[in-house]
């Protein structure tokens, strides 16, 4: 099995890229790239995925994060594949990367696993059930299975950064649970301490090289029930141990998500990544380019807008469609018995006018409703649909072949037009968030797309390290690659992300 990065072979693959700027990870000493890998989506059966980050890793990209949980263990795999074929030829060497993985999240094959231990009478302590299928849990068992399972799929001997995966769940949970603020504090951070002291012990076993916590909470309010204490936790560390290798946070931070730059929750009235800087702890940003404000996913992004779609036409649309699932329910499905008897659920399923009701204005993000049109929305209209015609004597019923028939185009028709219109909206709204990112640091003009901008923001700030990229495809691995070859200075923007939060966008 292969052993982990070292400071010499990191700098060494630093040195092949020279048009590319390298940070060094916080006391680890190591050098990685100003993006990493972001592996969240991808997995080792789309070709597509493993292009882009054989890709990546050849041109000066040497960081990769991902978690156990990520495509229910196929993220590991697949990068675990790469890496073993890069290697094998020659390519790559282990020493030159740095694996980043977490542990934390019990679903899918991890859920059958625990529920497969509870039926042994042998079930992982301390499991937060959140809800059914999820649960979390941040116990020395369970961290030692992860471990173990994610150093197979890598096929790697040691992981350069093991995180605690958003262990703040526990905290949502004991507020849930009418919990007072201190008492679940105190727990929280003991079950912090048993986790570090047994991650201690792997650092001395050689399986990983330094560990942390990646966490949704650390930018937030330090009034919030779930905020993660970083300096309480900097002190649990030492504590511990002086020489600890608590040594990497990852944390989310965006131009329009600005908390961890201009959030003064730490002792002295400082930020999490300037304390973070003071302690030369390492920072991992995440959602760079995917915003969450007002729980709507805003993608930080530049879209091509295919078609011009106006309000009133995606209006239109709802008010044909709610006509036509009347007509269906009040004159069709009342005419034929058959269908009648399962007139419930076919209404249920034939809904479009209720998704562009009620579903449309959670979604900001084109790309988001179009996954969800291809997931959730689109199948449940053609299983309705389907069982409207499933019966033989209904595909002779003129009256159903034609409502069917119509009802069909027009949600496609719909579909569509709202696509378009959230395109023409996205379009806008990068406008100006690129306007107010260049208006708030000098240094921060002259990019080509909005993403480039995001990342132009990060990477020139003191304090952060590495911003982990989604590089699904070669396009997206391209677009950073350009923006990593600009030359900037990487200053203390404090005031630019304060000018930043505080602008109109």
């Amino acid at each position: 099995m292969l052993q982990g990065a070292t400071v010499n072979s990191t700098t060494g693959y630093a040195k092949r890229y020279p048009k590319l700027m390298y940070n060094t990870l916080g006391q680890t000493g190591l050098k990685v790239s100003q993006a990493g890998f972001g592996a969240y989506r991808i997995h080792n059966g789309s070709i597509q995925h493993r292009q882009a980050l054989r890709h990546a890793l050849l041109s000066g990209i040497n960081l990769i994060d991902t978690s156990a949980n990520y495509a229910d263990g196929r993220s590991e795999a697949l990068i675990g594949e790469v890496l073993t074929e890069l290697i094998g030829t020659g390519e790559l060497r282990r020493d030159e990367l740095v694996l980043v993985t977490k542990a934390g999240y019990i679903q899918g094959a991890n859920y059958a696993i625990s529920q497969e231990r509870r039926r042994r009478g042998q079930p992982f302590p301390e499991r937060v059930i959140m809800e059914p299928g999820f649960e979390h849990c941040i116990h020395r068992d369970f961290l030692a299975d992860q471990l173990t399972r994610s150093l197979q799929r890598l096929q790697v001997a040691t992981v350069d950064v093991f995180l605690l995966h958003n262990p703040e769940y526990y905290l949502k949970h004991a507020q849930e649970e009418g919990v007072p603020l201190a008492t679940a504090r105190q727990e929280y951070l003991r079950r912090i301490e048993a986790a570090f002291r047994y991650l201690e012990t792997q650092v001395e076993a050689g399986r990983i090289g330094a560990y942390g916590i990646s966490s949704n909470t650390f930018p937030v309010a330090k009034e919030r029930f779930d905020h993660m204490p970083f300096a309480d936790i900097v002190a649990i560390a030492k504590a511990i141990k002086e020489d600890h290798h608590f040594q990497v946070i990852e944390l989310p931070l965006n131009l329009l998500e600005t908390g961890a730059m201009t959030e003064s929750n730490q002792p002295g009235g400082c930020t999490v990544v300037e304390l973070a800087r003071q302690l030369n702890v390492a920072v991992l940003v995440n959602r760079p380019l995917n915003a969450i404000v007002n729980n709507r996913l805003i993608r930080l992004a530049d879209v091509t807008v295919e078609a011009t779609v106006s309000w009133e036409a995606v209006e239109k649309y709802k008010k044909d469609l709610k006509l036509m699932e009347e007509q269906l329910k009040k004159t069709i499905l009342v005419a034929h018995p058959l269908a009648k008897s399962n007139a419930d659920e076919m209404a249920m399923k034939l809904c479009a006018s209720e998704i562009l009701e009620y579903q449309l204005p959670q979604f900001a993000s084109p790309l988001e409703w179009n996954e969800a049109v291809g997931r959730y929305f689109g199948p449940t209209i053609q299983a309705g649909i389907e069982g409207l015609l499933g019966h033989k004597r209904h595909r002779q019923r003129v009256d159903i072949l034609a409502w069917a028939k119509q009802y069909a185009e027009t949600v496609n028709d719909a579909l569509d037009a709202v696509s378009f219109y959230l395109q023409a909206k996205a379009a806008d709204a990068a406008i100006r968030i690129k306007a107010c990112t260049e208006q708030a640091d000098p240094d921060w003009t002259g990019t080509a797309t909005l993403s480039q901008a995001a990342l132009r923001a990060l990477r020139s700030t003191e304090g952060i390290t590495t911003v982990l990229l989604g590089m699904r495809q070669l396009s997206y691995v391209d677009d950073g690659l350009i923006e990593l070859s600009r030359p900037v200075q990487v200053l203390d923007r404090a005031h630019s992300w304060l000018h930043l939060a505080q602008a109109k966008v």
